[in-house]
């Protein structure tokens, strides 16, 4: 039996005994998105006495940004800085003594910047949650998503896995949105064109089981990125085909009709 039948008779096998209400009866998520800023060092204006210096948790000077740059790649807990064609990675750690702690990260495994545990962020399929009611590698839902257009041109599956927290991701429902080198507020930030960047914006989303969640961390290659961001077998796979949107969908009421 092919995968593409296998799945087909999972879907037909359990689904009679599986029924979702729609997306109205869901929990609401109250979304934000975030990004990894890319920091041109000799693009900046400010003066010098209004730079702030990047420092690690050993009071060594990283960097300087100028304070509006540094807001930004606090506020996004991370950022690249270019200086004289050189990259460097800088990852917020901690608060010491009132000042804000970073470190220098080598990005070639996580070429977008690290979640917690050191796992690999992935565009547009990361999300930061309150580990107090979603631990790292659990995966959510969220229908609307599904079929979405993303920068790459690929389709979105509607399935996001939790990499990340943050300090202001508090509450079940709560959940922000990773979407690359994509700024909130740039037209090709597919996100934010569907309203993922305004709180005021509710979405439905459901838990998923850890059957499917399984699933969907495999084809992300969790922890890592995948080694192709657009995955797509034979034309066979479940989640990146746009034939298979449906389908998706389907198991998702099937495999993750349980909410935890």
């Amino acid at each position: 039996m092919t995968r593409r039948n296998f799945w087909i008779a999972v879907l037909l096998t359990i689904s009679l005994g599986c029924a979702e209400s729609g997306e109205d009866s869901l929990p609401l998520i109250t979304p934000t998105v975030y990004y990894k800023p890319v920091i041109n060092l000799d693009k900046m204006t400010c003066n010098d006495e209004d730079l702030i210096d990047i420092k690690d948790e050993n009071d060594m000077i990283l960097s300087k940004l100028c304070k509006r740059e540094y807001d930004n790649c606090l506020l996004q807990g991370s950022c690249y800085v270019v200086e004289g064609g050189k990259t460097r990675a800088f990852n917020f750690t901690k608060k010491i003594e009132g000042t804000s702690r970073f470190s220098e990260k080598r990005e070639i495994r996580c070429p977008y910047g690290y979640g917690v545990r050191s796992i690999c962020l992935d565009p547009f399929y990361s999300v930061a949650a309150d580990p107090t009611f979603h631990v790292p590698g659990s995966v959510i839902f969220v229908p609307k998503l599904v079929g979405l257009k993303l920068p790459s041109g690929s389709l979105h599956n509607g399935y996001f896995v939790v990499r990340d927290e943050g300090g202001a991701i508090i509450g079940e429902n709560r959940f922000d949105f990773f979407t690359g080198f994509y700024g909130p507020y740039e037209k090709d930030n597919s996100f934010s064109r569907i309203g993922l960047s305004d709180k005021r914006n509710k979405f439905g989303y459901q838990k998923m089981s850890e059957a499917l969640a399984k699933k969907v961390r495999e084809y992300r290659n969790y922890p890592n990125t995948p080694n192709v961001f657009d995955v797509v077998n034979n034309n066979e796979t479940i989640f990146e085909n746009s034939n298979y949107c449906t389908l998706s969908l389907a198991l998702t009421s099937i495999l993750g009709c349980r909410r935890e």
